[in-house]
């Protein structure tokens, strides 16, 4: 008798989003795309509320990134839902216990360096232009595989809910226009995935008629 162990996804939800979108804007024909509309591409930092105010930057002249922050700023993490299931002995393995409508906050800080600082202008045409790359590739709903492949994982799991600006003065983003964009990422919780049992032989056992 043997055992076949069953796995089931282990990511954190946040962090494959934050891989795909990555991944999205690292393709060819997106760069050739922005690089055709003069459209930056952003760098994609690491995930979290502690990276908000880093300057985690491509270039030298700053600005330009995207940060993905599990929450709001209430703290609020989202809330919780029965999903839509099979009848019992149709479900997958693992099965999905529930949905979980996540909250998630992309900090989105743009620059044109080649614009003055107080052209405020300019400043909201590059703000414009990154905040709807950023939701371009959201929307893709992009996931990496263990070997780096992009691969399209379905629409739909993007819902946008509010976008604004902390006016809060701070030392670490002295220029450029940082745009908080709060939205729903619908993840599934699933069940403990089932173990299949192979190399036995079905002993079929029939109560004799009384």
């Amino acid at each position: 008798m043997g055992i076949i162990l069953g796995t089931g996804p282990q990511e954190d939800g946040v962090l494959a989003l934050a891989a795909g979108l990555k991944a999205w804007l690292a393709l060819p024909f997106v760069q050739t795309k922005c690089a055709q509309q003069g459209v930056r591409v952003p760098v994609v930092g690491h995930t979290g509320w502690a990276q908000r105010e880093q300057q985690l930057n491509a270039s030298p002249e700053g600005g330009n990134r995207v940060l993905l922050i599990p929450g709001d700023e209430s703290g609020n993490l989202g809330t919780f839902r029965m999903p839509d299931r099979p009848p019992v002995g149709y479900g997958g393995n693992p099965r999905v216990l529930w949905t979980w409508d996540r909250i998630v906050t992309a900090s989105i800080w743009s620059y044109d360096p080649t614009a003055a600082d107080n052209d405020e202008e300019a400043q909201l045409r590059a703000a414009t232009q990154l905040l709807e790359l950023v939701a371009q590739g959201l929307d893709k709903s992009f996931v990496v595989d263990a070997d780096g492949n992009v691969e399209i994982a379905g629409t739909g799991a993007i819902t946008l809910l509010s976008v604004r600006r902390d006016l809060k003065a701070s030392v670490n983003l002295p220029f450029g226009i940082e745009q908080l964009v709060t939205f729903v990422h619908e993840e599934p919780l699933y069940d403990m995935p089932s173990d299949v049992i192979t190399q036995v032989t079905p002993k079929i056992v029939r109560n004799p008629a009384s």
